[in-house]
Parts: structure tokens; C-alpha cells; sequence
């Protein structure tokens, strides 16, 4: 018989649980995690039909780096790269820690994702972490303008229960201020005929001279390679940069994890049209650090204008242009 009085009891439990965690296999709870929790009978109907909500091709995916059974006793600890979406492979996370750590942070960080996602069109809102240390953390050169294209011609976005939707997106880089108008957007989109995208993927390399070191990518789609270099050619008319390189693949849908994806016959062609976008203005205000010989360091203040614009009206809507220009606006971040 145990002499354990109750509070030594619960203590000895936790330790055990503690002991039994750190073997804990992390490969069972990120199939569960990742397909939100099949098992479980949701309340919110959202949940209960969709990946998180956000459907099969979009659902999150966590990558186990270390993956030997013995990682954790050799290494002291398991290192993960965690995508919300793993469509958009431009974010990521690499946490590390102890399953039960891991846990923990891959849960906080996709409903944080889910929280500043918007679901029907409207401003982002930052929730959980300073603006200023995730843009000193994932800073930004010049003026970034993101386009977003869906399957839907105007919202209610993410409607359940009723037809497919799916969502693409085009990041712009070091954007030329005096080509962002309404109507030359929403013409890029393919206006109210939309763009028609599919199994094929285009990818610009761009910089702003030669000699730079600054090599961004900007990424379109398309039913055919022709179609994706063409919907691509469009976009790149409202960067400053210029083109070093095109390149263009097949996405082969038969393979890995969209293999499994219900809906993957309709990748093949399927037509997107114009949905919002956004326009990233971000400065950071250098100080002198005497701690670092005055050398100019990122202890700076970062300032940032961050807004969403719809582009589904067919007519530009009202303060379109005025918030365009405000946000443009340059060293006036607030």
C-alpha cells in the first residue's frame, strides 16, 4: 500500500506522464493534428467537414527533422519545420523542444493563424505577438503588395457545404508605386473572366540590377505551361525588379500527400478570379547602440502599414485609391 499522501500522489502521476511523454512517438499525433482530429465530434460544423477549415490541399503539415527513434535521448530534444498551410511554403516555423513542448507550440501557433487568418475578406487583425518584432524577425524590403485569387467571384469566402473553393495567392516584391491602380489589378486578375490555373507552376526570379544579391521569386499558375507563363508576365509588370530567370513544372497531383485529396481532378484546370489584396510599407528607424560601438543595428523601431483592399467589385470602390495612396506613402509609416 502506497504511503503517498494525495498531493504527493498527483505529483508522482504527473512525473510519470512527464517520463512517458518523452517517448512519446510524435508521429501518431501529427497524422491526428494535421487532418483536425477526426476522431473528435466537433461542435462547429466548419471543423467537423474541413482540414481546420481550411480544406485538404490547405491543411497544415508538420515535418519531423530528426526523425531517429532515439532523437531525443542522443540530442536532448526534436526539431520540427510546422506549415499552417502547407500550400504556402513561404511560412514556416522551426520549433524545437520536447513532444509535449511541440505540442504545445504547434497547437498556439495554428490557432493564432487561424485567428489572423480572415475568413471573409476582412482586415487582418495581429493578434498574440508584436507587429514590430515579426517584421524585425521576417523584414521586408521596400513595398511588398500580395494578390489573392479564388475560386469564389465575391464572398462570403470559405462557405461550408456548398461549392469548391480553393485559394491562390501572388506575392509581389519591391513594387513600382505608379502601376498599382484599380483597374490595372483587377485587368492582371483576369477582371471578371478571371484566370484559369491548374497543374502547372511558373516561378520568376527577379532582382533589381545584376549585381544584387536580393533574388526574389514571384509564382503564378496555370492550366498549361503557357497559361502560367502568360498569368505570371502579368504580375511582373508591377515590380521594380527585373526578370533573371522563368522557369516552369508540372505539379504531378498523383503523388505524396494531394494523392489522397478528394478534389485533386480539379487541379488540373480550374478558374480563379480576383478576391483582395494587401500591401506591406515597412521602415525601420535605425538607433545607434552604444553597447555596439554606435554601429546601426535592428534595435530599431519597426513601423509598418499592413492593410487588405477588396478587388471583386467590378467598380473601384470608394477611398480605393486614397487608402492605396496612403499606404504607398514613403517614411510616413505610422
Amino acid at each position: 500500500m502506497s504511503n503517498l499522501v494525495p498531493g504527493e500522489k498527483l505529483i508522482q502521476r504527473i512525473i510519470t506522464n512527464d517520463v512517458r511523454r518523452v517517448d512519446f512517438d510524435l508521429d501518431n499525433w501529427i497524422k491526428d493534428f494535421e487532418d483536425g482530429f477526426p476522431r473528435f465530434v466537433k461542435i462547429n460544423p466548419k471543423f467537423r467537414d474541413h482540414y481546420w477549415g481550411q480544406g485538404f490541399s490547405n491543411r497544415p503539415r508538420i515535418k519531423e527533422l530528426n526523425e531517429q527513434a532515439d532523437a531525443q535521448q542522443i540530442e536532448g530534444y526534436r526539431v520540427i519545420e510546422f506549415f499552417p498551410d502547407r500550400e504556402n511554403k513561404d511560412e514556416s516555423y522551426l520549433l524545437m523542444g520536447s513532444p509535449l513542448a511541440l505540442m504545445s507550440q504547434v497547437s498556439l501557433i495554428m490557432n493564432l493563424h487561424l485567428m489572423n487568418k480572415t475568413m471573409n475578406g476582412g482586415d487582418v487583425a495581429w493578434l498574440g505577438y508584436p507587429l514590430d518584432e515579426y517584421l524585425r524577425a521576417k523584414p521586408r524590403t521596400g513595398i511588398t503588395m500580395q494578390i489573392i485569387l479564388t475560386t469564389y467571384k465575391r464572398p462570403p469566402y470559405y462557405q461550408v457545404g456548398t461549392k469548391w473553393f480553393s485559394r491562390r495567392h501572388v506575392t509581389i516584391p519591391l513594387v513600382d508605386r505608379s502601376k498599382i491602380t484599380y483597374q490595372a489589378v483587377r485587368n492582371a486578375c483576369g477582371g471578371s473572366q478571371g484566370q484559369n490555373w491548374g497543374e502547372w507552376s511558373a516561378r520568376a526570379y527577379v532582382s533589381l540590377d545584376e549585381e544584387s544579391k536580393g533574388i526574389h521569386q514571384m509564382v503564378s499558375g496555370g492550366s498549361t505551361e503557357a497559361t502560367a507563363i502568360r498569368n505570371l508576365e502579368k504580375f511582373l509588370e508591377f515590380t521594380q525588379c527585373k526578370i533573371r530567370k522563368i522557369t516552369a513544372n508540372k505539379i504531378d497531383y498523383t503523388k505524396g500527400d494531394v494523392a489522397r485529396d478528394p478534389d485533386r481532378a480539379r487541379y488540373s484546370s480550374f478558374d480563379v478570379y480576383p478576391a483582395w489584396l494587401s500591401i506591406w510599407n515597412t521602415k525601420l528607424v535605425q538607433l545607434d547602440d552604444k553597447r555596439r560601438d554606435g554601429k546601426k543595428t535592428l534595435s530599431g523601431r519597426m513601423l509598418s502599414k499592413h492593410n487588405k483592399l477588396f478587388l471583386y467589385p467590378e467598380r473601384e470602390p470608394d477611398n480605393w485609391s486614397s487608402t492605396v495612396r496612403e499606404l504607398l506613402k514613403k517614411g510616413d509609416v505610422d
